[in-house]
């Protein structure tokens, strides 16, 4: 099984990542990964990886930590804003292991105490994967996406 790495964004692999495909049925519950990195550049609260498997590039995530604004607006708000796995690159777990990175990473970030995201319901859509990862609906709604969130085990005596 390959290892799953995050890596920063570069210029060395911003092409490939532009590359990456989805199935068709798929663009209708992500944005593109040139939307995904024009609104990375803007947002100083973006945290954005590629996600590879051993040095094969198979995806791009982009996480909102408000703690990486000076000041944060809201204490200890993370928030899973993209995730996307290339189309030949599904069904192997990649994403539950890019998820597991990111949930270690938010981990240790202050006030940290749940990972939120969302998804837009549909045939085809992630509900399926997120929700068998663990993540649970919070009742609230974001546009048209269905809000959801996973709490993160720590020592909360830390905070």
């Amino acid at each position: 099984m390959p290892v799953i790495s995050l890596k920063e964004v570069t210029s060395a692999n911003r092409e490939s990542i532009l590359r990456l495909k989805l199935a068709e049925v798929q663009h209708q519950f992500i944005a593109s990964n040139a939307r995904t990195l024009g609104q990375a550049a803007e947002a100083p609260e973006a945290w954005l990886r590629a996600i590879y498997a051993d040095d094969v590039l198979v995806g791009l995530l982009l996480l909102h930590d408000e703690h990486l604004r000076e000041p944060p607006r809201e204490i200890g708000y993370y928030f899973l804003w993209r995730m996307m796995i290339d189309i030949h690159h599904q069904g192997n777990g990649y994403g539950k292991q890019a998820i597991d990175l990111v949930i270690k990473y938010v981990s240790t970030r202050p006030h940290a105490k749940r990972l939120l995201s969302s998804y837009l319901p549909g045939e085809g859509g992630p509900e399926g994967f997120y929700l068998h990862y663990g993540f649970t609906p919070t009742g609230n709604k974001i546009g048209e996406d269905i809000e959801i969130e996973i709490p993160l085990v720590k020592n909360l005596a830390l905070d």
